[in-house]
């Protein structure tokens, strides 16, 4: 098969479309909380652990993004991802001052790159007895290197309870008793003591 220049790109660009391989990743969060029941006033820790896995091609690593861990009672603390590896862990420690049942939660977008096969390159050698036309012989791959978005995020339940109440510590019944005999005691040996005195 001969086949004129401009043919020769034509044929070479068609193919490198169709042998176009996809990339993609997948960043699998692992969410707890520590403990997930606690009292009020009390806190509780939120861990998140991160790990990218590659589906296409190779050495996939994290490059940017942000996570942020949510109390589900109002404050929260934001990460930095940063660049290199393929795992992450975030932990924070929030406080809750009231009862009731919450639900923590994570948010982020993560930037990860890899490795990955972007087409292959047809190859050509010249084809008849002079060489005029190109002849296609095989295909070597493309590599290229490939930033992708990841957005995660997840949620987990948290019951605060309320402090148990404190029931008040009743009189023992013979306390009176015992404070009106002591104080008997103590009014016979006055007495005593003062007609003693008035018989000497």
């Amino acid at each position: 098969m001969k086949l004129t220049l401009l043919q020769g790109v034509v044929l070479r660009v068609a193919i490198w479309l169709c042998l176009a391989t996809p990339a993609s990743a997948a960043v699998v969060p692992t969410f707890s909380i520590s403990p997930t029941s606690i009292l009020e006033g009390n806190t509780s820790t939120l861990n998140l652990h991160l790990s990218l896995f590659a589906d296409f091609g190779f050495n996939p690593q994290f490059d940017s993004g942000t996570i942020t861990l949510f109390s589900g009672i109002g404050p929260s603390i934001t990460f930095n991802v940063g660049a290199g590896g393929t795992t992450r862990d975030f932990s924070a420690t929030f406080s809750y001052p009231t009862a009731g049942t919450f639900f923590p939660s994570f948010s982020g977008l993560l930037i990860y790159a890899m490795t990955v096969q972007i087409g292959q390159s047809p190859i050509f050698a010249p084809c008849g007895f002079f060489g005029s036309s190109s002849c296609l012989v095989g295909f070597q791959p493309i590599f290229g290197r490939t930033t992708t978005g990841n957005q995660v995020n997840g949620f987990d339940t948290l019951n605060v309870n309320a402090l148990p109440e404190v029931a008040a510590t009743p009189l023992p019944a013979a306390l009176p008793l015992l404070g009106t005999g002591l104080g008997l005691m103590g009014f016979v040996g006055w007495w005593r003591k003062r007609r003693g005195e008035a018989i000497a």
